[in-house]
């Protein structure tokens, strides 16, 4: 009775949820019919990995940014209140608009004062900030205490050239105050005590408000607006039960356990559970605490830095248990809330609190086992966001951790993706990484049931299960879920398999990263870019220089420049010839001319307006010898009383131009003067030996027309024609002017005939005889369609020596033309008629006598089908001499023999191996053999098959075998039944009996692609001539 008066004294605790009053303990009991549906049950993330738990708190909790909280300066009075767990960065938040003053001279309101909030609960310090993306970092006196302003410190701004005003640069000032300040910061009263708007006061201290102030020079060009601040601070300062001591950590136990406590804000109430400190177990939670600080590479095992944004009733911010479920992400944490007691496991499983057999687990209650998760729960790599505090704490992607061999087994990528705003540091999410994707892979799930005497167990205890009926040997599983039994006091228990080894790391487990460097490079001074001084000349038209200048190169763009200037003086004396600028920049180029003389020696000076450009030194430079030329003189400026006598000779005249010489006196002159000379009334030109007046063919080529020489007779022309010129004789010029006796025997060959200039018209009757033809003179090109008729062929004037071989051809003869009586005997012979060439319309009535024909004349090529059918001529079987076919009269591809294949019955085609799916035997006798494959197929998916035509000699091992094709088909969406046809050639010859096979495979492999091929009908046809 007092057992269970025990047990009905239990409370029901569930998991942390992710949305809860913060003063609200998440405990609750449940009814009458509760206890007796389902006893008393104490549970965290049921059945869950430590993956599915943290991605189930992701997806409860808001959806924020897992980069820092404050990335810019904020302003107004909206903004949650807010404190910095561990090492965190942020812009902070704008306490008043800016302050602006003169530091003496010069503009005024140059000084410009920003006042930024740091958080609501004092600071331990400040590690690094930022200032438009230059870095400041404590030590070598970067930043100093200051013993006089009390709370302040400030950074050494010596340090940086750029921040103290030298090389043109703006100066820049700030202090830092933890919030421990207490008396106002006495630079802001001195200088905005009496401002009219917003006076800053001695009141105004921030009492454990940490704040920062910047003083700048205003300068738009060089900040581009407000400079953007960003500061790295050390966190609140957080009690540690195990020192009893009040300090800064990173510990991410510790954070969670001030939370549960509640801690203290400085206007009274807490941000917390206000757990008491007798529901948080000293042994258990200083064990996690001392877990988180195990050194893994020089640092702490699990470290954690967070801006808290504190949730009010008027604004949003963040309860806290979604802060402890942002700190339990970066320790592989889980907390429940058992019985009142709240207890936490970090990483790895702990020792076992029991161990069991089989005969320990009760029979006569159900048991269950659960060796996979569903879809939804299973996966084999992890992706992660964090904010990198080595890039500006922005948002960055760690690497992909898989898990290649269960990614092969699921058959497809599964990716869970994790967000790790309250992890700044990439080693640590890469561990995090792997432990979550490994301890997933844990699938095995059972319920059981166990005596009374287990009632001492809690969620989160480790047991070792030796199981025969399982297979286990010493297996650990992780207590998710205990119901108890109230009548019988035995407890239910949901386990998840678990292994320590999960959380093992070595350092070869990281994955290379590429983070480049966050730190802005601000230019120093330098010279033009690209800068180039170098002569150059004003050209005409021809190229020809005109006027001497010097020209200014750099290479552009160059933002922030507003112009580029120039000094030129003369090198011999410094003497100052020009100055001048230019505003656009953009070309890379300036010119000048202006006061330059040629031939000089000059020095130019180079600069650009802008303070990040240096003047160049002096860069000395020649302009061109650009003189003045004939151009440059006008017409009638030179008169003949300016020119001296005898000035102007040979030598005067310009490259190329030459007078003629006169040559007025004497003989003629046997030694070249000029090119050209007049004596005695003529001209005279230097052949290269002596004097003459004939003309040069080049100098009237294209000059004599037609009509100039139309009338000159043959008899003028000396010399003769040539073969070609002959050719060019149109037979128009011709008409009736050469008879037969003009033709001396032989005379007319081939060449002497232009294409087509022989037509029925030009010969007269009997004119051809055999003696006026040269032998092979008759060639296809030089008759005319239809030209040769009976009448123009003299009685056996076409012999076979004066044909040359296929020039007759059928559109050459006249219907009717050839006749017995013209034709020479033996004339015709194969090689003089071209196949096809003589048809029975090109025939006369007993032409072709046996007389007429030369042995051998008919060939098979010379008479087609259709002649013999024109002549009643039908060739059968009983027509064919025996043995008159033999081997060489057969056409190629002309005698083959086929096979074939053909089976009903279904094949599946369902993992890549290759299988045969259908074959046939063929007795190859050394030639080609024509394959084809015709089937049908469908499937399951969207199926991917690959089919195979393959060849090997029969009875040779498989290793012998040849592929000779590939192809690729699919079954279309949803499986759909499609009948394919693939076709190919074994041209390969070879004489062996041959055995061909089809064979199959699937080449998307995963998901539920399966094929099936039915009717297949295999053939080959085998070519044996």
């Amino acid at each position: 009775m007092i057992v269970l008066a025990l047990a009905v004294g239990i409370l029901l605790a569930t998991a942390l949820p992710a949305a809860a009053d913060p003063a609200t303990m998440i405990i609750s009991a449940v009814g009458a019919t509760g206890w007796l549906a389902a006893g008393i049950r104490i549970a965290v993330g049921v059945g869950l990995s430590l993956l599915g738990n943290a991605l189930q708190r992701k997806s409860q909790r808001d959806q924020s940014s897992p980069g820092i909280r404050t990335e810019v300066t904020l302003a107004g009075d909206t903004t949650p209140q807010s404190f910095v767990l561990g090492t965190c960065a942020t812009a902070g938040h704008l306490v008043a608009p800016f302050y602006a003053t003169s530091s003496g001279g010069g503009f005024k309101n140059t000084d410009r004062y920003a006042i930024v909030g740091l958080g609501d609960l004092p600071i331990t310090g400040f590690s690094r900030f930022w200032v438009n993306g230059t870095s400041f970092t404590p030590g070598s006196s970067l930043v100093d205490v200051s013993p006089a302003d009390d709370g302040a410190w400030w950074p050494n701004a010596e340090s940086r050239a750029n921040f103290r005003g030298d090389g043109d640069f703006p100066t820049m000032n700030m202090w830092f105050f933890d919030g421990t300040q207490t008396a106002a910061f006495q630079r802001l009263v001195d200088r905005f005590g009496d401002h009219d708007e917003r006076p800053w006061t001695s009141a105004m201290v921030g009492r454990n408000i940490p704040y920062a102030v910047f003083r700048y020079e205003y300068d738009p060009e060089f900040w581009r607006g407000e400079p953007e601040i960003l500061i790295e601070v050390q966190g609140i300062k957080l009690y540690d039960p195990r020192t009893g001591q009040t300090a800064f950590t990173e510990n991410p136990v510790v954070m969670v356990w001030n939370i549960l406590r509640g801690i203290d804000l400085p206007g009274g109430g807490t941000y917390g559970l206000d757990v008491d400190d007798a529901d948080l177990p000293a042994a258990v939670w200083e064990a996690a605490m001392d877990a988180c600080d195990q050194d893994v590479g020089g640092n702490a095992r699990f470290r954690a830095g967070y801006e808290v944004y504190m949730a009010t009733a008027e604004h949003g911010g963040e309860a806290p248990l979604d802060v402890i479920d942002k700190l339990l992400d970066v320790c592989l944490g889980e907390v429940v809330d058992a019985g009142g007691q709240w207890l936490i496991r970090i990483g790895e499983p702990g020792l076992a609190a029991a161990m069991i057999s089989d005969e320990d687990v009760l029979r006569s209650k159900p048991q269950e086992l659960d060796p996979f998760r569903g879809l939804s729960e299973t996966f084999n790599a992890v992706t992660a966001t964090y904010p990198d505090a080595d890039q500006l704490w922005q948002p960055v992607e760690a690497p992909i951790r898989i898990d290649a061999a269960a990614e092969a087994a699921d058959g497809e990528r599964l990716v869970a993706h994790l967000d790790l705003p309250a992890c700044p540091h990439s080693g640590q999410v890469q561990r995090l990484q792997r432990a979550y994707l490994k301890d997933a892979r844990r699938m095995r799930r059972h319920t059981i049931t166990l005596p009374p005497d287990y009632g001492y167990l809690m969620p989160l205890d480790t047991l070792e299960w030796t199981s025969a009926r399982n297979g286990y040997i010493a297996k650990l599983f992780e207590v998710g879920e205990i119901a108890t039994d109230p009548r019988t006091l035995c407890v239910t228990l949901s386990l998840r398999e678990v292994d320590p080894d999960d959380y093992d790391w070595q350092s070869g487990f990281a994955l290379p990263t590429d983070a480049p460097s966050s730190e802005a490079v601000i230019a120093g001074k330098q010279t033009l870019p690209g800068l180039i001084v170098e002569p150059c000349s004003s050209v005409d038209a021809g190229g020809t220089q005109r006027r001497a200048g010097i020209r200014i190169r750099w290479t552009p763009p160059l933002p922030g420049v507003r112009g580029v200037s120039w000094e030129v003086r003369l090198a011999a004396d410094d003497t100052m010839i020009l100055e001048g600028s230019t505003a656009d920049v953009s070309t890379g180029r300036a010119t000048l001319y202006d006061g330059l003389l040629p031939g000089t020696d000059y020095e130019v000076r180079v600069d650009g307006q802008s303070r990040l450009i240096a003047p160049s030194s002096w860069i000395p430079v020649t302009t061109p010898d650009a003189r003045i030329r004939t151009e440059d003189i006008g017409l009638g400026a030179i008169i003949r009383d300016r020119i001296a006598d005898g000035a102007v000779n040979t030598a005067k005249f310009a490259q190329g131009i030459e007078p003629v010489g006169l040559v007025t006196s004497g003989s003629l002159p046997t030694t070249k003067s000029t090119q050209v000379i007049f004596y005695e009334g003529s001209l005279y030109r230097w052949n290269g030996a002596s004097y003459v007046k004939s003309v040069a063919s080049a100098d009237i080529a294209g000059q004599v027309q037609a009509a100039q020489i139309a009338g000159l007779e043959a008899s003028k022309i000396t010399g003769k024609l040539t073969d070609a010129q002959l050719d060019a004789i149109a037979a128009a010029k011709l008409t009736g002017q050469i008879t037969e006796t003009q033709i001396t025997n032989g005379a007319i060959s081939t060449p002497k005939l232009a294409a087509g200039a022989v037509v029925a018209a030009k010969i007269a009757a009997e004119a051809v005889v055999a003696e006026k033809i040269a032998a092979e003179a008759i060639t296809s090109e030089k008759i005319r369609a239809g030209a040769v008729e009976t009448a123009k062929l003299a009685a056996g004037a076409v012999e076979a020596s004066k044909i040359a071989a296929g020039a007759v051809v059928a559109e050459k003869i006249g219907a009717g033309a050839v006749e017995a009586d013209k034709i020479a005997a033996n004339a015709i012979i194969a090689g003089k008629i071209a196949a096809g060439a003589v048809s029975t319309s090109e025939l006369a009535a007993g032409a072709v006598s046996t007389a007429k024909l030369a042995a051998g004349a008919v060939t098979a090529q010379k008479i087609t089908v259709a002649d013999l059918a024109a002549l009643g001529i039908k060739v059968v079987t009983a027509d064919i001499v025996d043995a008159a076919v033999d081997t060489l009269k057969l056409a190629g591809k002309a005698v083959t023999v086929p096979s074939y294949a053909y089976a009903l019955e279904k094949i599946d085609i369902d993992d890549g191996n290759w299988q045969t799916i259908s074959r046939l035997f063929v007795d190859r006798r050394g030639f080609a053999t024509s394959l084809g494959f015709s089937f049908t197929l469908d499937g399951h998916g969207f199926s991917v098959v690959d089919l195979g035509l393959f060849r090997r000699p029969r009875g040779t091992s498989v290793g012998s075998e040849v592929e000779i094709k590939r192809f690729t088909v699919n079954t279309g969406p949803n499986g759909r039944m499609d009948h394919r046809t693939i076709l190919s050639a074994d041209l390969q010859p070879a004489v062996e009996k041959t055995v061909f096979r089809v064979k199959a495979r699937l080449a998307n492999i995963g998901g539920n692609n399966r094929a099936n091929i039915w009717r297949r009908y295999f053939h080959a046809v085998q070519y044996q001539r």
